[in-house]
């Protein structure tokens, strides 16, 4: 499945469990409502 080239993406950052501190960042696409936030600027 090609993803749309016009959706910008954020990187999420996730903490890890246990209050470890240790997290991790994916990429994923922003969601509808971050893109109108965005586009309300």
């Amino acid at each position: 499945m090609a993803r749309d080239k016009d959706i910008p993406q954020v990187w999420e950052h996730s903490t890890g469990g246990g209050g470890s501190g240790i997290g991790y960042r994916y990429l994923r696409d922003m969601t509808p409502a971050e893109l109108a936030e965005r586009e309300a600027r």
